[in-house]
């Protein structure tokens, strides 16, 4: 009858179940009403109130470490310590969140976030104000900005305290009906666990002693002692499942020659081979903190040398937001079509710099990416060698120039007759003479151009612009040409936008350049449409075209100098792709990214996005 472990514990525990079932029933229908509300109720408040009280006191912290900053001779003390105290904030915020994730109190608590969000984002400027170098009074942005925002927060943290009067009301009314109810329930625990013990007295040195073998097994196999074998006949649960320990006692030692020492061993040679390798590599998980980080990328983002930095946030050490956004971009398997080179990384070493092409390769499972490894590899070599084939342009260009307008002059008077008079196969030999002579000079216009632009990118003066006066008058000359042409010129200047620090004439030629594309590839009937505006973090303007596109196998090389898209109906006489080649430059120069989208037939949009900051004071 009792063949199986179950028959005998159901056998065993039979007779303290009838003794417990009228018990139990009667304690079900006490508490059924009290117990679980009352539990949750107190448990769940009492811990809400107290995480609440701890989130102002972070908060009233936090304040009083700003209050300090603006006097402070190391500011950055100060900066470091409320990073922290954010920190303990945001754990404390997530544990309410998960605590609360499916009751009432979930929309006050994300409130709470947001309010603490626009907190740090008031806090961060005004710890910026304080950091600047240019002397801005920062009590204005704390009295204007940060007093407001916490107060905020306190109003929406303080709801949480109206939950106290309910667990006093909860308490009182619960009282009376708990201590009578505890008075019978008690006496019955008492009866129902003297006889429980008895009972399960016996049975248990009878049920357990296969279960102690069994167990002692087990701490021996985690000792390592694989030769011992269990003893157990009977022919219940417990019987199988010697025999199957008893199997996988054998199959360890099969595998016992899989030393884990081997495998550790190639763990290290992999580590030891990235830290030997020139080439700085930087391994993120998908949370983007480090995994690994050799010796040159430490050297090359200025660490010190014996520092930890596994599982450090990557954002804390690589300030550049072009290197986050690819690793960010290969976490999320995305492929933005941006300047069609992997992003760079610039690296300032005593008065010099040092350029780092980024790749960035994601590590995928079968299910997601688990984290990427950033290869930084040095290309300042090939940016000397691209700036001296630019210095070598600019000077053939300028020798070539002065017989080249003697030419042009030459043929002038001989297709004049000044020189004697010329039959008409001659004057079409000297016509075409000029027409190819005029495609040159233009030609070394866009050379020195670009010499001069490169000039002018690394000696930059600036001053304050509106954006709005710029743009129009770079549509000022094409607007004619778009009304003899039919094309509709759109403007959407979203107001509100500040004035910029940056230069007018490169601004001009970068607007020109764009707009003057759009409008030579747009046909009769189509509209060039100029969009700017700013948000959380960048100034955006787009020139959005519905001309006839640009090839795939284009879009990834249109920024590159001297490539132009082969299209004869709309080519150029005399150009050569340097145009957006010196756009690319320009927007990269401020801090900024040029990317472009396209559809044959149907049109293209090119993006530009500067950072804010870049703008806001003298360059």
């Amino acid at each position: 009858m009792f063949t199986t472990l179950r028959s005998k514990i159901l056998a065993g525990f039979a007779a303290v179940i009838a003794i417990n079932v009228v018990f139990g029933l009667w304690a079900i229908y006490q508490f059924s009403d009290v117990g679980g509300a009352a539990t949750d109720a107190i448990s769940s408040n009492y811990e809400l109130i107290t995480n609440t009280v701890q989130l102002s006191a972070i908060v009233d912290i936090q304040l009083g470490l700003l209050q300090q900053m603006p006097g402070a001779t190391n500011p950055d003390l100060f900066a470091t310590q409320f990073s922290q105290r954010s920190a303990d904030f945001r754990i404390l915020l997530v544990q309410l969140g998960q605590n609360h994730a499916a009751d009432e109190k979930r929309p006050v608590i994300d409130s709470i976030g947001a309010s603490y969000d626009r907190f740090l984002v008031a806090s961060r400027k005004f710890i910026d104000v304080v950091r600047s170098p240019v002397k801005n009074d920062p009590l204005d942005i704390l009295y204007r900005e940060v007093n407001p925002a916490a107060n905020a927060l306190r109003q929406r943290n303080n709801r949480l305290y109206q939950n106290q009067l309910e667990i006093t009301n909860v308490r009182r009314e619960l009282s009376a009906e708990l201590k009578q109810a505890l008075y019978f329930v008690g006496a019955g625990t008492v009866i129902a666990t003297f006889l429980g013990i008895i009972g399960g007295g016996f049975y248990s040195r009878w049920a357990i002693r296969p279960i102690e073998r069994l167990t002692q097994a087990v701490k021996n196999l985690t000792g390592g002692q694989l030769g011992e074998r269990i003893l157990i006949t009977t022919a219940d649960e417990l019987g199988d499942l010697s025999f199957e320990f008893n199997r996988m006692i054998e199959r360890l030692r099969r595998y016992e020659a899989m030393n884990i020492e081997q495998l550790l061993l190639e763990k290290r040679k992999v580590e030891t081979i990235v830290q030997s390798i020139a080439t700085p590599i930087i391994v993120v998980d998908a949370e983007m903190r480090l995994l690994l980080i050799n010796s040159a990328a430490v050297a090359m983002f200025r660490l010190p040398i014996q520092g930890v930095y596994e599982g450090r946030e990557v954002i804390d050490l690589v300030r550049d937001e072009g290197v986050v956004h690819s690793l960010r971009n290969a976490l999320e398997r995305k492929a933005d079509v941006e300047s069609g080179a992997p992003d760079i990384y610039i690296v300032h070493e005593e008065g010099a710099e040092r350029f780092y092409s980024v790749v960035a390769l994601p590590l995928q499972t079968s299910s997601a990416v688990n984290g990427v490894v950033a290869v930084f590899s040095d290309i300042t070599h090939f940016k000397e060698l691209d700036r001296l084939k630019s210095e070598f342009l600019a000077k053939v260009s300028h020798e070539f120039r002065t017989p080249l307008s003697s030419i042009i002059m030459s043929l002038d008077i001989l297709r004049e007759g000044l020189v004697g008079e010329i039959n008409a196969d001659q004057l079409d030999l000297l016509n075409s003479s000029k027409d190819d002579c005029r495609r040159l000079s233009k030609l070394i216009t866009d050379l020195l151009e670009l010499s001069r632009m490169e000039a002018k990118l690394r000696n930059r003066t600036t001053v304050q612009i509106d954006l709005a006066e710029v743009i129009d008058s770079v549509l000022r000359p094409h607007r004619l040409p778009a009304k003899e042409k039919g094309v509709e010129f759109i403007e959407r200047i979203a107001p509100g936008i500040p004035l910029l620090w940056a230069s007018p004439e490169e601004f001009r030629w970068l607007f020109n350049n764009l707009i003057s594309n759009a409008l030579r590839h747009t046909d009769s009937g189509g509209s060039v449409t100029i969009a700017a505006a700013v948000d959380a973090r960048n100034l955006v303007v787009s020139i959005e075209d519905t001309g006839h596109g640009i090839p795939m196998d284009s879009l990834s090389k249109i920024f590159e100098k001297f490539h132009q898209v082969g299209s004869p109906s709309v080519a150029t006489p005399g150009s050569v792709g340097l145009g957006l080649a010196i756009a690319k430059d320009v927007v990269e120069s401020y801090g900024g990214r040029i990317s472009v989208s396209s559809e044959i037939h149907k049109g293209s949009c090119f993006t530009v996005k500067i950072p804010l900051e870049r703008l806001a004071q003298p360059g």
